[in-house]
Order: C-alpha cells, then structure tokens, then sequence
C-alpha cells in the first residue's frame, strides 16, 4: 500500500466518472462504499474530500486520489472499464517520469558502442560491395558475404564455402616449372588461362603494401596446359 501512495500521480472521481462512462454522484457514492469497507483511517488516507466548479460555475464536491484509489476503484469494475482505468493510470504515470540525463561516463560509453558499430557496419558494406566484383569466384564471393554477417553479428551465421579443388598460386606454378611468377602470369594472360576451367580469382592482400588485389589460383588442371606451352613434361 505505501509503495501505491508514494506514486505522484493525481486522479479525481470526475476522472473516473470519464472513463467508466457512469454518473459523477455514483462514482462518488462507489467512494464513499470503499472508505467504509477500508476503515475512515485508512479510506479517508486514500480518497481525499476536495471540490470542483462545474459549468454554472457552481462548486460541487469530489474525490481526489493517487495510483492507489484509483486501482482501488478499478477493481470494483469489469474488466474493459479496469483496462481504461489502468490505461489512464500509466499515462500519468509515463507523463509524471521525469528524465534522468545520462552520467558522462554513460555518454562516452554510448558514444564509443556507436563508434564501434558505424565501423563495423563499414566494414561489413566493404566486404559485400568486394563480393560484388564480376572476376571473383562464387566461392570467394560467398566467403565475402559470410564474412560480412560474421562483422555485424560478431559470430559465425554462414559457413565459409570451401573450393573442392587444390589451387596454386603463381609462385607455386613457378616452382613446379623452373620460371619466374611474372612468367607464369605472362604466359596465363596470353594464352587466356586465367578462367573457371583453370582456376578462380580471389581478393588477397599484396605483399607490398596493405592494399587488397585481386589474384587468380590456379587448378591442376592448367598443369597439363603449361606443360605443353613450355614443353615440359610434370608427369615423369
């Protein structure tokens, strides 16, 4: 009870009266019952005797009370007239909360959780705009888009497709073969091996600064192709 009258909310029995629909001198006879039952200590704490002027500019007795008597009143009605009753209490209430501004600590602590979320929102619009470049294979476009909810989500949500097949960069063709990378792609790019039977395009980082550029891995299957264009044979 002392929790209900510490509520700062303020109600008169015309309020009620609005709300139920019913006639002013019956909402305060519905009152003038409750105090009874409750006791003229306890009643008369709750439903305080107050006045109004009306139309006429007559005064005219009422009730005025807090959260308590009108949950008080409520409960002597069905359960639509309740509803409209406890309705209009958590108005007042919501309109009586006053605002607590932030701590500075909290603003900074805000502040920052935005910082961090702009960044990765940045972040994840780079991986799907990469995802989007026509020379990547599907299966690193998908790497992309997973990696982008992995960004915003903080988890794992899409598995990371997986090429089925073994690739070899151009040092490691250059290495099977005795010739130089730059060779390698001198000799893909003329004779247009650099495509899906041979290989996929990824996006790696280059070695030579932090930047990000797009490099083919190639397939066993161009093996056989090289060879005959260097006339080398790997099979022996």
């Amino acid at each position: 009870m002392s929790q209900l009258m510490n509520s700062n909310i303020k109600m008169t029995s015309l309020d009620i009266a609005q709300l139920t629909g019913k006639q002013h001198k019956n909402v305060m006879a519905d009152i003038r019952k409750e105090i009874k039952e409750l006791g003229e200590e306890v009643g008369q704490l709750i439903f305080q005797p107050s006045s109004y002027i009306n139309s006429q500019n007559k005064e005219h007795p009422c009730f005025s009370f807090g959260k308590d008597g009108a949950m008080q009143l409520a409960l002597k009605y069905d359960a639509k007239t309740r509803f409209k009753v406890i309705q209009r209490i958590e108005e007042l209430e919501n309109s009586y909360r006053p605002y607590i501004r932030p701590s500075e600590q909290e603003i900074k602590r805000m502040n920052a959780e935005a910082r961090l979320e702009n960044a990765r929102v940045r972040k994840a619009n780079t991986y799907l705009k990469l995802s989007n470049v026509d020379t990547l294979s599907k299966e690193y476009k998908s790497i992309l888009v997973a990696k982008a909810s992995e960004t915003l989500s903080g988890e794992k949500i899409l598995p990371y497709a997986k090429s089925e097949q073994q690739t070899y960069s151009a040092k490691n063709l250059g290495e099977m073969f005795g010739v130089s990378p730059q060779r390698i792609g001198l000799i893909t790019n003329k004779h247009n091996l650099k495509i899906e039977e041979y290989g996929e395009w990824y996006r790696d980082k280059s070695r030579y600064s932090s930047k990000e550029i797009d490099s083919f891995r190639y397939f066993d299957s161009v093996i056989p192709r090289l060879e005959e264009i260097l006339g080398v044979d790997k099979s022996s």
